[in-house]
């Protein structure tokens, strides 16, 4: 006899499975955060200013994404969302050093004309 249950189960496997892709593309996006902070500080020891600060716009933009998606209800497996959210902080962290090696330059090159920015 077949289970008449087999379309709930098959759908709520899905979503399962789905959340659980998603919790792992978070952790994915958090790694490429830390890549382009380290990008942009690497562009700022080559006296590139502009761009590191267009490098650090899109780690805005993804860090924006990213929150959205953590406060998105059952967007993620509940077992995930605690060292998501524990990873989440530390890129925080991160991104504020990055923010505060920036700021220095930003200040040298508005107080000082002979600098060009980028």
């Amino acid at each position: 006899m077949a289970d008449s249950n087999y379309p709930f189960h098959a759908i709520k496997n899905l979503f399962e499975k789905s959340a659980m892709i998603r919790a792992e593309a978070i952790r994915t996006q958090i790694g490429s955060v830390y890549t382009f902070c380290d990008w942009a500080e690497f562009q700022l020891k080559g006296q590139s200013l502009d761009e590191a600060q267009r490098t650090m716009s899109k780690v805005h933009n993804a860090m924006s994404k990213i929150s959205f998606h953590l406060q998105e209800p059952g967007h993620v497996v509940p077992e995930a969302m605690g060292e998501l959210q524990d990873i989440f902080a530390k890129a925080k962290v991160r991104v504020q050093q990055t923010e505060n090696a920036l700021s220095p330059q930003k200040s040298r090159v508005i107080g000082n004309p002979e600098i060009s920015p980028g």
